[in-house]
């Protein structure tokens, strides 16, 4: 459904009738996932220019247009996702490409991913490294330790490295929109689980916010793409830099 709300050619008819579905429901389900890119690609530029060179992309879906790759384009870049159709498409677009690497991992399972000898081994983690969290943790309940796994993501980490996230929220909605595009996910893999502010926030401990700070997506150093009020887009964005642990 992203890459079909993106305008891409990665998607099924399924996928298409599913957001053709959400959009009856609310129109601004595709201003935020355009949004949702477009902050991605803001986070990535800024990150560049901050001397980081590595990227480690979880739940970072088909590489379509846009990507972290090709904003990034002197960058390593780590692509994580936990469905296997993914992985394999993933795998054959990015095919001749020394600089990305695609892992099949569940970012309900860190540890299993940090092992990994395409994010172990490939990346420096020596060097500035950003790790990106882009429109993944509200796919992930409460339940599920969604606190605690970021938390073990960031511990390997250096002070002076970055975690950049969007997540959705409930904040400024109506309620009923949020069921009906629930109702949507069902038949999922994964199912939405959207937050408010209070609860977004948490997920920074141990870093210091980068201005200005954890804001709606449109917000977040905008540029000229930027095309929707705040109002009609469910995303929070923000990117933390990791503070020196207390020995």
């Amino acid at each position: 459904m992203y890459d079909a709300a993106l305008g891409g050619v990665n998607n099924l008819d399924v996928d298409r009738r599913a957001l053709a579905a959400i959009q009856k429901v609310t129109p601004y389900v595709v201003p935020t996932i355009v949004e949702n890119r477009n902050v991605l690609q803001r986070m990535v530029r800024y990150l560049r220019q901050q001397g980081v060179r590595q990227f480690l992309d979880i739940g970072a879906g088909l590489p379509t247009r846009g990507q972290v790759h090709e904003i990034a384009d002197d960058a390593k870049v780590v692509y994580v996702d936990n469905d296997p159709e993914v992985i394999t498409t993933a795998q054959a677009l990015m095919a001749g490409t020394d600089r990305v690497r695609i892992v099949l991992g569940d970012a309900r399972e860190p540890d299993a991913i940090l092992a990994h000898r395409d994010v172990a081994d490939f990346l420096d983690w020596t060097s500035p490294l950003a790790l990106l969290l882009i429109g993944v943790l509200h796919f992930i309940p409460d339940e599920d330790g969604v606190y605690d796994l970021v938390d073990r993501f960031k511990a390997d980490l250096s002070p002076g490295d970055y975690v950049a996230i969007t997540h959705g929220t409930t904040d400024g909605f109506n309620p009923a929109w949020y069921a009906a595009v629930a109702k949507q996910y069902e038949s999922a893999q994964n199912r939405p689980h959207n937050r408010p502010y209070k609860a977004i926030e948490p997920f920074f401990t141990g870093c210091e916010l980068v201005p200005p700070g954890l804001v709606n997506a449109t917000q977040w150093r905008p540029d000229h793409r930027v095309a929707h009020p705040p109002e009609h887009i469910g995303i929070y964005s923000g990117i933390g830099k990791i503070l020196p642990r207390s020995s």
